[in-house]
């Protein structure tokens, strides 16, 4: 059936007259098909004599599924074995016999051969078509495929550990009992107050080594590191009241506006006007650019010297702070704060501070979307 319709797609591409499509076809049939149109031919007496339909009917007849077959029972029952690529692309070939099925009842045949919890994860999300259906199985064994590396990776770092310091043993061991394994060497402690992390951070360094901490870094030594709850000026001081205290980080991706094929952009509705805006998990606050506030006219809180860090060191200036701006994406309402610096490819980019308002997020880069839960939807 795939040949056939390729044939069919090159005719009418090329408008190929009907009386030599068959020897056209012919010219591309090699093996059993090559010799089955050699007694085609010879019995016909005539190539001209045998029609393009009655050709695909002669076809359908030798190289096709038997007459007698259910294709859609076979639909119904298709097994899931391996992965949810090899299942659809099974599915597909299969309900390309099948006749016509409307949207849901497609969604509804591909959903039931997934295996738990696979199906009640496409379900919960009432896709509208097969193809959406198809997308978020994909996504969700993903998911599920990290999880389980994840699981793993910690269970060999479990099994690698040293093992609690145990109390010495008792005087009073009876003679059948073996003798004590020797004690653990003492762990290796780094203790460092809020201010000395505060302080690494804002250098760019890591906790455990005096080198610049970028994604992949790996600490020559490994250290177990202790968090001082005591400070002489900040006693009170917690992680959070840290981080609201250091510049607001933007990545260097977002503000030199490089797009890659996993970038991520939404429309943001402001009032009656529309922008775009960059998701960036690397930035740490929201921003908007200043022709953007301007166009809007945002009522600023002045922050004069201000600066926003760049990833790569530099400093950008902040004409001021843009307090409980409502936005718009799609038909859902957010309430953000974002700072206003120059930013020349995007209107806004909104990062970690409005990611993390919309709680458990599923992302998925191969079909650029994005999955969450906003107001019980």
């Amino acid at each position: 059936m795939g040949w056939l319709n390729r044939c069919d797609h090159f005719f009418r591409a090329q408008n190929t007259h009907e009386r030599h499509k068959v020897g056209l076809a012919s010219f591309h049939m090699t093996g059993a098909a090559q010799h089955w149109f050699f007694m085609l031919e010879r019995d016909a007496g005539d190539i001209n004599a045998i029609s393009w339909p009655l050709f695909r009917s002669l076809c359908q007849q030798r190289f096709g599924p038997p007459l007698g077959a259910n294709h859609l029972a076979d639909l119904a029952r298709q097994p899931f074995r391996g992965s949810v690529a090899e299942y659809q692309e099974m599915f597909q070939a299969r309900m390309a016999h099948a006749g016509y099925l409307s949207p849901a009842q497609q969604v509804q045949l591909f959903t039931g051969g997934l295996p738990n919890p696979l199906q009640t994860d496409v379900e919960l999300q009432a896709p509208a078509d097969l193809q959406r259906a198809m997308s978020l199985a994909r996504a969700y064994e993903r998911r599920a495929t990290a999880l389980l590396a994840a699981q793993g990776h910690q269970q060999r770092f479990l099994d690698q550990s040293p093992p609690p310091l145990q109390s010495a043993p008792t005087a009073t061991a009876t003679p059948t009992s073996t003798p004590s394994m020797p004690a653990a060497p003492p762990r290796q402690l780094r203790r460092l107050s809020s201010a000395e992390m505060a302080e690494r951070r804002r250098q760019g360094l890591c906790y455990n080594c005096d080198e610049p901490y970028v994604r992949g870094h790996k600490c020559q030594r490994l250290f177990y590191l202790e968090v001082s709850d005591c400070d002489d000026h900040n006693q009170s001081a917690n992680a959070d009241e840290v981080a609201e205290d250091l510049p607001p980080l933007i990545s260097l991706h977002a503000i030199t506006g490089n797009r890659s094929a996993d970038t991520m952009q939404v429309k943001v509705g402001i009032g009656n006007h529309q922008f775009t805006a960059l998701l960036d998990s690397g930035s740490t606050r929201n921003f908007i650019s200043e022709s953007a506030a301007q166009h809007v006219k945002l009522c600023l809180t002045a922050s004069q010297g201000a600066t926003v860090i760049v990833a790569n060191g530099d400093h950008v200036t902040c004409s001021g702070l843009a307090q409980e701006i409502d936005i718009r994406i799609g038909a859902e309402y957010f309430t953000v704060d974002c700072y206003t610096i120059p930013l020349s490819c995007y209107d806004m980019v909104l990062g970690v501070s409005y990611l993390r308002t919309l709680g458990p997020i599923l992302w998925d880069f191969d079909d650029l979307c994005m999955a969450f839960w906003h107001h019980g939807k």
